[in-house]
């Protein structure tokens, strides 16, 4: 990675996305950059509503908020849960958020796809 690669905050969580997707790093940082990502995203976009209502639509995504709800706000004993989690399914249902909120272009763009 450059030093120019990550140019603000939500960026670099962006880049704990591809990582993840690399295997490059650790499960425990992985809930908090997605709650990150997606309250940053839908709150400048101001349709932090339509991330609730995906939750109550798709019951797929309902496991991925409770997971980067625990992973983001629990203590540290709760992290050493994440050893079991499917790291893949939690992005691929991730990525299914933008998809599903008519923000994939956007993904797209953040992956560098």
């Amino acid at each position: 990675m450059q030093k120019n690669d990550i140019r603000n905050e939500y960026d670099g969580y962006w880049q704990v996305i591809r990582d993840a997707h690399s295997d490059m790093i650790c499960s425990a940082i992985l809930p908090n950059a997605m709650r990150n990502i997606l309250e940053h995203f839908f709150s400048f976009v101001h349709k932090k509503d339509k991330l609730t209502n995906l939750g109550d639509e798709h019951h797929n995504f309902r496991p991925l908020l409770r997971y980067i709800s625990r992973g983001s706000h629990s203590d540290m004993v709760n992290l050493t849960d994440f050893g079991d989690i499917d790291v893949r399914q939690f992005l691929n249902i991730f990525k299914e958020v933008f998809i599903q909120a008519d923000y994939e272009e956007h993904y797209k763009r953040m992956m560098k796809k």
